[in-house]
């Protein structure tokens, strides 16, 4: 548990000066780089008997799509990006059947949901960044729910919860 209140303390030491002090366009790369790690992690845990080479371009994938959100360009890139991890997905298939090595419904789906969806719902922070005014606050404020949640809930847990 020390290690989660590390890493959220080194996060908001990170996250604070890259929300209020930097160009829209490095938000996104620190967006880009969360949703890269988000599909890898989530692979490792749901599906490791993916091939590497799978978690990579899902990773690529995965960091190009909220980097696009900066410029305005998020549509066609994203259209882009979801249809290449598709022809990916498929081309992955195609080989794993001539290995007799099938790669699994279970797999399929959360390689597409890690490289397609995952991106498209973290972009959507890069996208609220463009629009107008008071967008710096309303980029904290989803990482400041969810710090505020999980702090109170490890309190809570300390308190109320069962002691060894």
């Amino acid at each position: 548990m020390m290690a989660r209140l590390i890493v959220a303390a080194v996060g908001i030491a990170i996250l604070l000066p890259v929300v209020f002090l930097c160009p829209l366009w490095v938000f996104a790369v620190f967006i880009g780089a969360i949703s890269a790690l988000c599909v890898r992690e989530f692979l490792r845990c749901t599906a490791p008997e993916l091939p590497l080479r799978m978690r990579i371009v899902g990773m690529a994938l995965a960091a190009v799509v909220p980097f696009a959100g900066a410029f305005g360009g998020h549509n066609a890139v994203t259209a882009a990006a979801i249809m290449l991890s598709l022809l990916y997905l498929a081309a992955e298939i195609i080989l794993s059947f001539q290995r007799e090595a099938p790669i699994s419904m279970q797999s399929i789906l959360a390689y597409l949901f890690s490289a397609a969806l995952m991106p498209l719902l973290l972009g959507a922070l890069v996208r609220v960044g463009t629009a107008g005014e008071w967008f710096r606050a309303r980029l904290l404020l989803p990482f400041l729910i969810a710090f505020t949640c999980d702090s109170g809930a490890y309190f809570v847990g300390i308190t109320l919860g069962k002691h060894k």
